[in-house]
């Protein structure tokens, strides 16, 4: 007998639709190219949705350094948008990940260009503090 399968909740900070905004509005200039944007996003949140962070298709690293609130794991997932060349093209996600729940909080959105390494510890904390879609 199968079960169905489990689903997680999702839930945007404020200040990441803002990331993709400026994403979009940077990476590309055709609304197409927008449009396949989007749509690598709405691929992530799928499966996301439907086999958690800690799924074979998804590129992901969960992060060290205690930044999570405890009962948390701090993900960096690596997304590759389409029409974008090099490393400073590849897109970085950061989510903060309670498994109890199963609910996963995206943070921020960002380019290897605008975080060579990645964000400094305190813009995650304000990230993670800042309130969100419930």
């Amino acid at each position: 007998m199968s079960s169905a399968p489990s689903s997680w909740t999702i839930r945007r900070k404020p200040s990441f639709a803002k990331d993709l905004k400026r994403l979009a509005k940077s990476l590309y200039k055709s609304d197409r190219q927008r449009e396949e944007f989007l749509k690598v996003l709405f691929s992530f949140v799928e499966v996301l949705e439907r086999h958690g962070p800690s799924s074979p298709l998804l590129d992901a690293e969960v992060m060290t350094g205690g930044l999570a609130p405890e009962g948390h794991k701090l993900y960096k997932f690596y997304l590759r948008p389409p029409h974008t060349r090099g490393a400073s093209g590849q897109m970085r996600v950061l989510a903060l990940v309670n498994e109890t729940d199963q609910t996963v909080d995206l943070l921020m959105a960002y380019t290897h260009a605008d975080y060579p390494k990645q964000p400094h510890p305190r813009e995650i904390r304000e990230r993670i503090e800042e309130g969100g879609d419930r």
